[in-house]
């Protein structure tokens, strides 16, 4: 029997309207002093994420060794979504401030395969003992940024932008089918394939909530184009996992935090009206090293392991994003 998420993904919605809400708010209400030193923008974005989230059990609390491994395909996955940017600065200043948050819906489909390994010999941990590939589709995913800023200008074209940024990542991925390679009592490996393919093996949800600090470089190649480079990093990541495994009827949960973010971005830009511009993304979100404690429940036996589970995820995102101005140039 597959999980219910409706409780989870209510609170997630729920979550995700407040952080929207309280930064669209709270953007409006500096752009209503209607000055030509603010700026009130909106953004319509679309783009794709190509990565991979990793589900990981290890041997004990304090091995590194892998017991398990789930690797679950994004690739590619397509989204669409929206952006507020509210920012401050006189002429007169060298320092101004801002404000950015956006969201990003992912469309619902087949995003390549789920591999779950297993290295169950206590003897040989290098040695792999059981493996199963699946039909991996993302049922859901949705990603929220903000953040808050200081701008300094160093010339006319070029600015340093500090930054906090606040990141939320919620996604859903089911693994249909496939075939599973396990070891046979006298002889060799048993090849089964699922049947049938649209059969639900396995559930998986990631939620993520990550604090980070960053700093970006704004420069003007001339009055139509200018370009963005920003480099976010953190040690303060959160991950609530929970993963299905339909045909044990095993739920695990994992509560993991700690590890390493790490993402780089590069935007270029055209403006070929104040009111209106143009930009083509590229970036690379990485993290890696979290570790926590899990419970396992299969049917009516709990079981409760401290820091054997980890979690990982990378994706390439590339967009582009329409921006107009609202108020300010």
């Amino acid at each position: 029997m597959i999980v219910s998420w409706h409780g989870i993904i209510l609170k997630m919605n729920r979550q995700v309207f407040l952080v929207s809400f309280f930064f669209m708010i709270g953007s409006g209400l500096f752009a209503l002093n209607f000055d030509s030193d603010h700026n009130f923008a909106i953004e319509a974005a679309a783009g794709l994420l190509n990565g991979q989230a990793e589900e990981i059990v290890f041997y004990d609390s304090s091995s590194k060794d892998k017991l398990s491994q789930l690797l679950w395909d994004i690739k590619p996955l397509i989204y669409a979504g929206a952006n507020l940017h509210y920012g401050w600065h006189k002429d007169s200043n060298l320092v101004g401030v801002w404000t950015d948050a956006g969201i990003k819906i992912g469309i619902p489909n087949k995003t390549g395969r789920m591999e779950d390994s297993d290295w169950d010999n206590a003897n040989n941990h290098d040695q792999l003992t059981h493996f199963s590939v699946h039909d991996n589709r993302t049922r859901q995913a949705i990603l929220v940024d903000a953040a808050a800023g200081v701008s300094f200008n160093i010339s006319k074209k070029h600015v340093i932008n500090p930054f906090l940024s606040y990141s939320y990542m919620f996604f859903l991925w089911t693994a249909n089918g496939g075939s599973i390679l396990y070891p046979e009592s006298s002889s060799g490996q048993a090849h089964r394939p699922i049947s049938p393919s649209s059969k639900v093996v396995a559930q998986y949800t990631q939620m993520w909530n990550i604090l980070g600090f960053g700093i970006s470089y704004h420069g003007m190649f001339n009055d139509y184009f200018d370009a963005d480079i920003s480099f976010k990093i953190s040690p303060l990541v959160w991950c609530f996992a929970v993963d299905n495994h339909v045909l044990r009827d095993l739920v695990i949960t994992d509560d993991l935090k700690g590890g390493l973010f790490l993402e780089p971005l590069f935007t270029l830009s055209w403006t070929p009206k104040n009111f209106f511009r143009l930009s083509m993304s590229a970036s690379y979100r990485h993290i890696l090293g979290t570790r926590g404690n899990s419970t396992y429940k299969e049917r009516e036996k709990t079981s409760k392991y401290k820091n054997n589970s980890g979690a990982g995820y990378s994706a390439f995102d590339i967009g582009i994003t329409a921006h107009f101005n609202m108020i300010g140039k």
